[in-house]
This record gives structure tokens, sequence and C-alpha cells, in this order.
């Protein structure tokens, strides 16, 4: 199936609150987004069943903002969550939350939910 059928069977949605951040978290988290992007992309629809994708930025109290992206998938793998199994991609953003001096929390519940938050 090429990229453009397989992109055609996939919904993705985004929401981006309008929010000020410093310069030096707009590239760490350009790369987050991009690494749960692709893995969700490659990874949550093995069996090529149609899907969605969701990414959502908001503030939140205490001057923080989360991330969070989800999809309908087949779920993460438990290897991933405990830290037996990682690929590059996943490793880039761990590298780049500790720079943004976040945390993260994945759950596997309908798919794939990774909330991301990080001080403004």
């Amino acid at each position: 199936m090429t990229s453009s059928k397989l992109a055609s069977r996939r919904k993705m949605e985004s929401n981006f609150a309008e929010c000020k951040m410093d310069t030096r978290q707009l590239y760490p988290l350009g790369i987050i987004i991009y690494e749960l992007l692709t893995n969700a992309h490659k990874y949550a629809f093995l069996d090529k069943h149609k899907g969605e994708i969701s990414v959502i930025l908001k503030e939140q109290p205490a001057d923080t903002l989360l991330l969070e992206v989800s999809d309908n998938g087949v779920g993460i793998s438990q290897g991933v969550i405990d830290g037996t199994e990682e690929g590059f991609g996943f490793s880039l953003v761990k590298i780049f939350l500790r720079q943004l001096q976040g945390g993260m929390t994945i759950s596997r519940e309908n798919g794939t939910r990774i909330a991301v938050l990080f001080p403004r």
C-alpha cells in the first residue's frame, strides 16, 4: 500500500492553544512532537486499520504546558513503558524532555496516550 493510501486511512486532529514560549523550548518540543507522531504512524496501526491520531498543546495551571499525543491503535508496548524496549526515537523524546525539565506519563487504554508536562 502506498503511503498516500495509508495516510488517507488515518484521521489526524490537532489543537494547539495560543501560548507564549521561550524559543529555547520550541526546538525540543518540535522534535518531541515529530517523534511521537512518527511512532504513532509506524506502530499504532500495525493491522492497517483506520485510525485516529490527536495532538493537543494547552496551558495548565502553575505556568506549565501540556502536550498530549494519542491514538486509537494497538497500544504501546509494555516494554517501552517499563524501559526494557526503547528505539532511537523514544530515546530522543526522553533527551529533549529532560531539556524541557518536564515529565511524561503513558497510558495504554484504548490505544496509546502520551502526556508531556513541562514548565513554560
